[in-house]
């Protein structure tokens, strides 16, 4: 019989760039081209329209099988937490986030769970604390972004040698996708602008776009957002106004597709990376990938995940690290060797980073466990 990693994805009901959805979509793709002989790859997912199901089977085409639970993410999420279910998760379940069929097996019971963590949030949620101390006590394994996250969470619960850095990436196709000039116009791209990104589980990132637009040293420079543009009653536009904020100077144009996210990323004279806790840093990996220098505040985290190719500037928190990220914004607006150096570094540290060899390290894993 044929072996299969059934790997469980995240929230995948839209096309949003949260950290749980994207990396679980990239490194599915990734399972599948390195996939062992003879072992199959199942994904399975929350429940989703039939349109997006549609759209996951393209992105993940490859995969024996495509299955959606009955019930919706949040359901999911609680229903996991008390092992409620009877689907048929035996054999290896590879989760690309805490939401995991997660629970005590007997002596000699077979099967084999590896759950991922994004990042510990400075204030954890009630379903973070008690996935993570789920995971701590039933899965065989748990992959981190980087070793200051792995750090932080033995700090929580001590997972010995149960932990595994392995990072994530870019898209190796997006160098062609940014070149599809044809997008620039209807996106609205301004000649020179900054680019920054917001996130659904993250209302704190759309007000480190509003105070980096108030900085006096970017007063001049449009800052195009990409990522959710409302928060329940709050709107970014709206946000924009209250704060005073001179029309055009924020650009905001959605949760778009790998298409227009690579050409405003790819154009942009840099990209702004706030830390909102999900220390994979994608976006920063796509950034890295185009050549548009990366600025962002310096934590253990970030500084890790650039390794170097990056203007990282000192910050006593998230929340104050608007100016000094909007100087060092500035610094790359006005002197292009920096620039050049920047997106030079950047490029070289993408070499580095493929999702068919952090699939391979997955695989490796699953087999040394």
């Amino acid at each position: 019989m044929k072996a299969t990693l059934k790997v469980i994805l995240d929230d995948v009901s839209t096309i949003d760039r949260s950290s749980p959805s994207w990396y679980g979509r990239a490194l599915t793709r990734g399972l599948i081209s390195a996939a062992p002989d003879g072992v199959a790859v199942e994904a399975w997912s929350p429940s989703v329209s039939a349109e997006r199901e549609s759209e996951l089977r393209t992105q993940l085409a490859g995969v024996t099988r495509l299955t959606q639970t009955r019930l919706p993410v949040r359901e999911m999420r609680e229903s996991w937490l008390h092992s409620v279910t009877t689907l048929p998760f035996d054999g290896i379940v590879h989760a690309t986030s805490l939401l995991a069929p997660l629970r005590r097996r007997e002596r000699g019971e077979g099967g084999q769970t590896v759950v991922t963590v994004h990042g510990v949030p400075a204030e954890p949620s009630r379903y973070f604390t008690k996935a993570l101390r789920r995971a701590w006590k039933h899965a065989d394994g748990i992959v981190a972004p980087t070793s200051a996250t792995a750090d932080a969470i033995n700090e929580i619960h001590d997972f010995g040698d149960r932990i595994r850095v392995i990072p994530g990436a870019a898209p190796d196709d997006m160098v062609e996708l940014s070149q599809n000039q044809g997008r620039v116009s209807p996106l609205g791209l301004p000649d020179t602008y900054v680019i920054a990104c917001t996130e659904r589980a993250a209302r704190s990132s759309a007000a480190l776009v509003l105070n980096l637009a108030q900085e006096v040293s970017l007063q001049e420079t449009p800052i195009v957002v990409i990522g959710p543009v409302a928060w329940e009653d709050d709107t970014l536009a709206a946000m924009a106004v209250e704060h005073d904020i001179s029309p055009g100077r924020i650009i905001p144009i959605g949760e778009v597709d790998d298409t227009d996210f690579t050409v405003a990323m790819g154009r942009a004279a840099a990209y702004a990376h706030f830390d909102t806790g999900e220390d994979f840093g994608l976006a920063m990996h796509a950034a890295f990938r185009l050549g548009t220098p990366v600025v962002h505040a310096s934590t253990p985290v970030l500084d890790e995940l650039a390794n170097g190719a990056s203007l990282s500037v000192s910050a006593t928190s998230a929340a104050l690290s608007a100016a000094p990220i909007a100087d060092g914004i500035n610094r790359v607006l006005n002197d292009p060797s920096l620039a050049d150096r920047l997106a030079a570094l950047g490029a070289d540290h993408a070499t580095h980073h493929h999702w068919t060899d952090i699939a391979e390290q997955v695989w490796n894993f699953h087999a040394e466990l």
